[in-house]
């Protein structure tokens, strides 16, 4: 917030007041899910009741922890992370901010998740028009989204098996970090509105 990227440090807090007064989980009890809240999902609790549910699949959306085996090995056809970042070669955190920023193609990834960060098959993705406004850029991902992982699923329904992945292997890789303040700093003077 102190170095100008108060749209984006304002939009975090909003995400975590969300988060806090519940507005995704009336969203998803409305359609009947069963929501089990942890601190990670890793914790022996929900290990023991996902080990009773019967998984087929767990989708992992915009979270930062790290699956560990037991929880990988739960479901019948695995755990699959949506990834904001065009993979094998952007690994890590905000892929899609350090693409703009070098002047590279956004996009979103669906892989298969390992015990090794975003290693994982590479199961579909797309890229994504690049916007110096990150905030409006991330709004905008939001239908891809749907889509990939729509597709995704339907692919499995349709098939009663994953569909075919492709080898997560470059030799050209970057894997990011958080930015620094010295990168949000330059990031906003070449242009980038956070």
């Amino acid at each position: 917030l102190s170095v100008g990227a108060w749209r984006l440090g304002f939009q975090l807090l909003l995400n975590t007041m969300s988060s806090f007064l519940k507005f995704e989980a009336k969203i998803f009890l409305n359609y009947g899910a069963k929501i089990i809240y942890c601190n990670s999902i890793n914790d022996k609790e929900v290990i023991e009741k996902l080990h009773h549910s019967d998984l087929d699949i767990i989708l992992n959306l915009r979270t930062r922890c790290i699956f560990k085996d037991k929880i990988l090995n739960l479901p019948k056809l695995g755990c699959f992370n949506l990834h904001h970042g065009l993979l094998p070669q952007d690994k890590g955190i905000f892929c899609d901010l350090w693409a703009i920023y070098n002047n590279r193609t956004p996009g979103i990834t669906i892989h298969k998740m390992t015990n090794k960060i975003d290693q994982g098959a590479i199961v579909s993705q797309t890229k994504i028009s690049a916007k110096k406004n990150y905030l409006k850029y991330l709004k905008s991902t939001i239908k891809y989204e749907v889509e990939l992982i729509s597709n995704f699923l339907l692919k499995i329904e349709k098939n009663g098996e994953l569909p075919l992945m492709i080898e997560n292997k470059s030799e050209h890789v970057h894997f990011f970090k958080s930015p620094k303040i010295k990168d949000i700093i330059k990031m906003q003077i070449y242009g980038i509105r956070l």
